[in-house]
């Protein structure tokens, strides 16, 4: 019967079930050879026929300059049911999932132990020899008690770095629009922690003639003078690029990634800082809208910090300077699941067209990354579309104006599938 079924797959007329069988449902090497057991090969053959699986890309999440000795990357765990409702799981998303940091992750323990086709893996002398050298060089005697304490086995996840497509302005005072649907808001969290320490340290070096005032207020020890006057002093130091984030994902409740640092980014200054009260109220005002944005508002204007604003779009000054000193000047999300209107980080873009066409007039860069489907072309078509409305131009010279764009390198995408 098996070998009935395989010679059909091989015929004209059976190429369509061949391909419900296996594209559609995605079947591995191991669960066709599940489903024909009668099917013997030699494990040589198989292993010379199975290409090598590819390298997985994940744009840095993190900078430099802030965590110095690590890398952070955001993975999405891929999960999802076949068309005959089979799970399957993602090999690198779940295997790095399975880890534990500072531990021999479960999945691979398990993986170690099986064969290429689940048979028990048989050690030899030579290799029994090998572990116990391991574990005696691993562990060490307790200085307290004399004892020995094994130090658990650690699992070292290959991987290399590569140049992504983005480039940055070396201006701090260049505007910026970051767009990043889903895991693609990864290499902007990289880039706004860059610019925080970047702002920090041209703060540092630069004396101001306010410097006095925040020391008299420190002597004085009172907390919100000394944040006005430290304020006063970024103020008059410098002015930094307006920094607009745009995210999108499906839920608000379990899809929002990074929101306490997004919400630390938009509220980093050495202002007053707002109270729990003052946080929950914004968060009740949203409700279940299908945004949430930190914006231009001015909520805590007393100590000259940009103020959050929860729910609607928030509407304010469309300088391409900010005179705020957090690192993010605005962040505008969309939830498209938690309403039944669906709306998209290209929705926020269009609520947001005076912020976005002051940026691009300023010089400024567009950025964009995530999955390659439909969201590069419908971002590009809603930028194209503010640059004609706002700048008052004829669709040829809009599609003009993006080309220039491109050609300047200051739209630049970067994007998978």
């Amino acid at each position: 019967l098996e070998r009935e079924k395989l010679l059909d797959f091989t015929s004209p007329e059976g190429q369509l079930d061949l391909y419900i069988y296996n594209k559609r449902e995605k079947r591995t090497y191991i669960e066709v050879l599940g489903d024909f057991k009668s099917c013997k090969l030699p494990l040589s053959y198989l292993v010379s026929h199975i290409p090598r699986i590819k390298p997985r890309h994940f744009s840095i999440a993190s900078s430099w300059l802030k965590y110095p000795n690590q890398v952070h990357i955001c993975v999405a765990v891929v999960k999802y049911l076949t068309p005959f409702k089979r799970p399957k799981e993602g090999i690198c998303s779940s295997w790095l999932a399975s880890l534990v940091p500072g531990e021999e992750g479960r999945g691979q323990r398990e993986r170690d132990e099986k064969g290429v086709l689940g048979a028990d893996v048989k050690k030899d002398a030579n290799m029994e020899a090998m572990e116990e050298e391991e574990e005696e060089t691993s562990s060490h005697r307790n200085r307290s008690g004399g004892h020995k304490i094994r130090e658990s086995k650690r699992f070292l996840v290959p991987l290399s770095f590569s140049k992504g497509s983005f480039r940055g302005p070396s201006d701090l005072k260049t505007p910026l629009v970051m767009v990043g649907p889903g895991t693609g808001i990864a290499p902007f969290m990289a880039m706004c922690q860059h610019r925080q320490v970047l702002l920090d340290n041209q703060l540092r070096r630069r004396p101001s003639s306010t410097t006095a005032a925040a020391a008299a207020a420190t002597t004085a020890a009172s907390v919100e003078a000394q944040n006005v006057a430290t304020v006063a002093v970024r103020r008059e130091n410098f002015q930094q690029g307006a920094v607009y984030v745009f995210f999108g994902n499906r839920y608000k409740s379990k899809d929002f990634l990074y929101q306490k640092e997004w919400f630390e980014l938009c509220n980093d200054a050495s202002g007053p800082k707002p109270t729990r009260a003052s946080e929950n109220q914004s968060r009740a005002r949203a409700g279940d809208n299908q945004s949430w944005d930190i914006g231009v508002s001015r909520a805590f204007a007393s100590g000259g910090t940009l103020g959050l604003s929860f729910g609607s779009a928030a509407s304010g000054s469309s300088s391409s300077l900010s005179d705020s000193s957090s690192t993010v000047t605005g962040f505008f999300a969309a939830f498209s699941r938690d309403t039944e209107t669906k709306v998209y980080v290209q929705h926020k873009l269009a609520e947001q067209k005076e912020l976005v066409w002051e940026a691009l007039k300023a010089n400024g860069y567009f950025m964009l990354a995530g999955n390659a489907k439909k969201m590069p072309n419908d971002v590009r078509n809603q930028v194209t579309e503010i640059v004609r409305v706002m700048g008052k131009m004829s669709e040829k010279q809009a599609k003009m104006f993006m080309l220039r764009l491109d050609a300047k390198k200051r739209y630049v995408q970067e994007t998978w599938s």
